[in-house]
This record gives structure tokens, C-alpha cells and sequence, in this order.
């Protein structure tokens, strides 16, 4: 009877992680809430996820981003602009301030590939720029072809 019991709950341990592992990424707690979003202007279905703007060392500011393609096209690009990393900027509207990605001394971006995204597929991208003063605790994020993302909160 004990050997019964013991076999009963291993199989039913086993098939909980095995609907566990099945589970959507959100339902296991895997994903990361999006501080903000904007759909593309020009591609419906895609969008872009603000996941993180905080201040790192070196007085310096990390976005990271998830451009999500959920049409059955690649992500196209508009005629004469990209998804270009390098051009993401950051403003202080209270200070009037715009904060570019931060360039190494042979003037390449500290930030990710500019990414090409395929059909119903997602690429993460990061950039760093330089940090606004203290006192600001939210930015607005400007990623080209999305709108601007206003009231972005800065993590410390």
C-alpha cells in the first residue's frame, strides 16, 4: 500500500512540472512587465517593450527594450530610416536636455546590433547614455519609428 502512495505522488509530481514547464513564460513569472510600449507607426503588429532605464556606474543611464514582431511579415523598415540603436536618444523635457547613446573613443555606439525582426519573433535591445542629473527621476525614450515614450521612471 505504502509503495502505491509513494509511486501515486511521484507521478503526479512529475506531471505538475511537466504543465509547469508547458506554462506560458508569464504564468511562471518569467516575464518582465514593461515599464512602457508603443506600437510601430508604420508596421501593425509590431511594438516596442521599455523593460529597464536605470542608473549604472560610470554616471551613466542602461536601456533595455524588446522589439516585439507579432505580424506574419518581417519587421520592415521605413524608406530612408532603420531600427538604428545608435539613433535612440532620451529627453529631459523638464531640463530640456537630450541624452544621446554614449560613443567609445573610435566613435561606435555602446549599445546593442541594430536587430532585424522576423515574423512573430522578438529582439532584445540595450544601449548606455550618459546620466541626467539626480533629481530626474523619469525620461521620455524616443526609439526611431515608435512614439515617443514618455514618463519612463529611472531605476537607481
Amino acid at each position: 500500500m505504502r509503495r502505491r502512495r509513494r509511486i501515486g505522488v511521484g507521478v503526479v509530481s512529475v506531471m505538475l512540472i511537466g504543465l509547469a514547464m508547458l506554462a506560458p513564460a508569464s504564468a511562471r513569472g518569467l516575464a518582465q512587465t514593461a515599464l512602457a510600449r508603443a506600437e510601430a507607426q508604420q508596421a501593425p503588429g509590431v511594438r516596442v517593450e521599455v523593460r529597464e532605464l536605470k542608473r549604472t556606474s560610470g554616471d551613466t543611464l542602461t536601456l533595455r527594450a524588446v522589439v516585439v514582431n507579432d505580424s506574419d511579415q518581417k519587421f520592415k523598415v521605413a524608406e530612408g530610416t532603420s531600427l538604428s540603436v545608435p539613433r535612440i536618444y532620451l529627453l529631459d523635457t523638464a531640463n530640456r536636455r537630450k541624452y544621446t547613446v554614449v560613443r567609445d573613443e573610435k566613435a561606435k555606439c555602446i549599445c546593442s546590433p541594430s536587430p532585424m525582426v522576423k515574423a512573430k519573433s522578438r529582439a532584445e535591445i540595450w544601449a548606455k547614455f550618459g546620466a541626467p542629473p539626480e533629481g530626474v527621476q523619469k525620461l521620455t525614450v524616443v526609439i526611431p519609428q515608435f512614439a515617443p515614450l514618455e514618463n519612463v521612471p529611472i531605476r537607481q
